[in-house]
């Protein structure tokens, strides 16, 4: 009798919506509010020179500090938001952020649901592509312009 009760325990598990992350719903929110607009960061879309099509980054104030100091590690809370774009159209996405356990957090959205991807550390597939980065930033802090400047 016990089997057939475990296996209706197994697929309700099975069938169960995904847990979505507290951390996920976060970084969507904060995409959509547009506040990372105020931050330093690159004067005009561009083709990145990885597999993200045309992108804008914004960085804070935590990371550009840091970058500016050639910092072989980024501090808590460091932030980067890159907007994603088809054309001139805006339509997603990526945000690259350093957790309160000093670990890395990456997210890439698209419009209309901004879930396509979540990662957390640096053995995942957002952190293969930002490895080589200084602490798997990419952007260079020359391409970066101070927050207020057009």
């Amino acid at each position: 009798m016990r089997q057939p009760a475990l296996m209706c325990v197994l697929g309700l598990v099975a069938c169960a919506p995904p847990q979505v992350s507290p951390e996920l719903t976060e970084l969507q929110a904060f995409a959509r509010a547009g506040e990372y607009r105020t931050w330093s960061g690159e004067p005009a879309p561009h083709t990145s020179a990885g597999p993200h099509g045309t992108v804008r980054t914004f960085v804070n104030e935590t990371l550009l500090s840091s970058m500016r100091a050639d910092a072989g590690v980024h501090p808590i809370g460091s932030i980067a938001v890159k907007e994603l774009y088809a054309g001139s159209k805006l339509t997603g996405f990526a945000i690259d952020r350093k957790g309160a356990d000093g670990g890395w957090q990456f997210f890439e959205g698209f419009e209309p649901t901004l879930a396509d991807y979540y990662f957390e550390g640096t053995d995942n597939l957002c952190a293969n592509c930002h490895r080589p980065g200084r602490d798997f930033m990419l952007t260079p802090v020359s391409a970066l312009y101070d927050a207020g400047t057009p």
